[in-house]
């Protein structure tokens, strides 16, 4: 007889992170994963690299298959089961079997929803039909790879933030002929203007066009198949096939039906054990908010490693029975990273817009320093941008880009960030300088002293 029957809802990251940690710390427990699809726990950030070959399989991406998690968490996870509605006041979910089409009702003790995030669709009336393409899946992944691998044709890739961008560059690395829709530029409002022109051309270069403009529709031939993308000036851009990388949104209906509380962001509301506002219920990962270290106000970040660590406490709190202290997570800085066309870009904390919504007098610097040492091989420009609140001189914000350790910069600031550092502490840690590697004056240390000259101008 089960100690106890924890369900899990939903299988890609923090479900599967949720279960394993609740059988891990109630063994005894009957611990079931629901999942609507055929796949569990895969790499879904590597799935843009599926296009050009460099993951030659998706089968290459899936960590663990059911039958893995049933042999070595001691998990018991059923795909192709779709939850339908929850029942919280009876600890009941509705399930449909989509093998045999069977509708049933299940009776837990403890929940937890792990629902993810899908693609934000246009609101576009001639979106349903043939060649257009969400990318949020392993089986979207799959289907436009197969498309990708037959002859070379026009792509148009409609989001210029990290996804988008990835997309584009394996299309174009596939040879295909790629058009990349990117209203307000790469990665939007993430990166500052003058740190997107070195990833702009970078792109040019390997032959990804790049438009800054809106797209509002596509143009169908007689038989309904996509021809063209409209853009909001009224162009028309050529398109064989479209695929959509327009943002995620938090999938947040079976939890809304029931009754739990959706926060601003449009996620699930839930506290710092990841308990929701049913007592017997806790969510994680692309459907839950989580709390801004920097900004103190919830947000909704959609990042492997918050799934990862939220699905770990949501399964461990679920999981408890009382016995010491409930699991935490604080909350995140908000730490993005990603390489295209030989760049690496990232980006950590806030910008200068988020900044000011969130009370701050934002100031900011940017600067070009080299990565290593002079006459040292491999040697290239690293452009930093720091952020920091005027009065305090705390900490808000980077962003980095360049050829050579860039992004690994970042995480330099991740704990200063965390720690509510001013630019101060940042210019006065020993960095390391080898002349192989970095210069004397790392370009984190040169940002930190253009921005404290700011500070005090």
């Amino acid at each position: 007889m089960p100690s106890q029957r924890i369900f899990v809802i939903g299988g890609v990251a923090a479900g599967p992170a949720a279960a394993a940690e609740a059988k891990r710390v109630d063994p005894d427990a009957e611990v079931i994963l629901w999942e609507a699809g055929s796949t569990i726990s895969y790499g879904a950030c590597e799935m843009p690299y599926l296009l050009s070959g460099t993951v030659s399989n998706p089968g290459d991406l899936v960590v663990l298959t059911p039958d893995q998690m049933r042999e070595t968490r001691g998990v018991d996870a059923r795909t192709f089961h779709r939850v339908t509605r929850l029942l919280p006041d009876r600890r009941r979910i509705v399930v449909e079997d989509l093998a045999s089409g069977m509708v049933r009702e299940e009776r837990y003790d403890k929940l937890v929803v792990a629902t993810g995030a899908g693609v934000r669709w246009p609101d576009w009336p001639e979106l349903e039909g043939p060649r257009i393409h969400g990318f949020r899946t392993l089986d979207d992944a799959a289907r436009v790879r197969a498309t990708a691998r037959q002859a070379a044709g026009r792509w148009v890739v409609v989001g210029g933030g990290y996804i988008g961008v990835e997309v584009a560059e394996q299309l174009c690395e596939a040879g295909h002929r790629v058009t990349l829709l990117a209203p307000g530029g790469l990665f939007g409002s993430r990166l500052t203007p003058a740190l997107q022109r070195p990833v702009s051309e970078a792109l040019m270069g390997i032959g990804v066009a790049i438009r800054e403009t809106r797209a509002a529709g596509v143009r169908r031939d007689a038989p309904g198949a996509a021809v063209a993308v409209r853009t909001e000036d009224g162009e028309l851009v050529g398109a064989d096939q479209v695929v959509l990388a327009t943002g995620t949104v938090p999938r947040v209906d079976l939890a809304r039906e029931a009754g739990l509380r959706i926060g601003g962001t449009g996620a699930i509301s839930v506290d710092a054990h990841m308990r929701t506002s049913s007592s017997t219920i806790w969510a994680c990962g692309d459907c839950a908010e989580v709390h801004h270290l920097v900004s103190e106000r919830p947000v909704h970040m959609p990042l492997s490693l918050v799934a990862y660590r939220t699905g770990r406490t949501a399964g461990r709190n679920a999981a408890r029975t009382g016995r010491g202290h409930p699991a935490r997570y604080d909350g995140v800085v908000g730490t993005y990273g990603v390489k295209v066309a030989g760049i690496e870009v990232a980006m950590v904390g806030l910008t200068e817009s988020a900044a000011r919504e969130a009370g701050f007098d934002p100031v900011s610097s940017t600067i070009t320093h080299a990565s290593r040492a002079s006459r040292m091989p491999g040697r290239e420009p690293v452009h930093v941008h720091l952020v920091a609140d005027r009065d305090s001189r705390r900490l808000l914000g980077g962003q980095l880009v360049g050829r050579d350790g860039a992004a690994l910069r970042a995480n330099t600031l991740v704990p200063l960030l965390r720690s509510r550092a001013t630019v101060d502490d940042l210019y006065n840690l020993d960095l390391l300088y080898t002349p192989p590697i970095a210069p004397s004056l790392d370009p984190l240390l040169v940002a930190a002293r253009s921005l404290q000259k700011a500070l005090t101008a």
